[in-house]
Formats: C-alpha cells, sequence, structure tokens
C-alpha cells in the first residue's frame, strides 16, 4: 500500500497534468483565433522577478471591439500560475482591460 507520501506525489503530479491539458486547449482555441470577450489577443509578454519572494507580471496586449490598443496586466508570485491565470483570466473575461497609452502615443 503506498504511504500518504506518494499519494499526495501522485494527485499533485495529476492536478498539474490536468491544468496543463487545459492551459493547452485554451492556447489552441486562442491559436485558432476565437476572441473572448470584447478584445482580441494580439501579445503576451513575461517578465520573470527572479525571485520566489516576488511576483511575475503578465502583460497582454490586444485590440477591443472599437478598434483601440487595450493592455492588461496579471501578476502571481508563482511563475507557471501567473502564465496560466492570466491565460484562464482572459478566456474567461476576468482580466482589467485598460488603454494602452503607449501604443497609443498618449505616454512615453
Amino acid at each position: 500500500m503506498p504511504d500518504s507520501y506518494d499519494m499526495q506525489s501522485s494527485q499533485e503530479a495529476t492536478r498539474r497534468e490536468n491544468r496543463a491539458i487545459d492551459f493547452a486547449n485554451k492556447c489552441r482555441q486562442i491559436d485558432n483565433g476565437h476572441i473572448y470577450g470584447d478584445v482580441e489577443l494580439e501579445g503576451i509578454k513575461v517578465k520573470v522577478a527572479g525571485s520566489t519572494q516576488i511576483e511575475n507580471m503578465v502583460i497582454l496586449t490586444g485590440v477591443n471591439g472599437e478598434g483601440l490598443p487595450v493592455v492588461a496586466f496579471h501578476s502571481v508570485i508563482d511563475l507557471e500560475r501567473a502564465i496560466t491565470s492570466a491565460i484562464s483570466r482572459y478566456v474567461s473575461g476576468q482580466l482589467k482591460w485598460k488603454e494602452d497609452e503607449y501604443r497609443t502615443g498618449k505616454k512615453g
């Protein structure tokens, strides 16, 4: 009979595998041109913190239904979770998009 550590390790591996499959499916849908909500995703950048105490930042850029460039930010300490949850939030419409002032020339 496996000990509790082996079972927990196996359960964590299964959870990671399921998250990876879910992430791959969402990426495939985006790659096939599926638009979620009012924003067509154009780019994803990841700023890696380099420390386990600082959040990694995912920057998503797109164009809204009015044709304006928009940007959204998502940050989490765990790099894997930062990337996967940013995509999940895009797909579920939970990102807070704002006008991308750098791309519109209003800033910088």
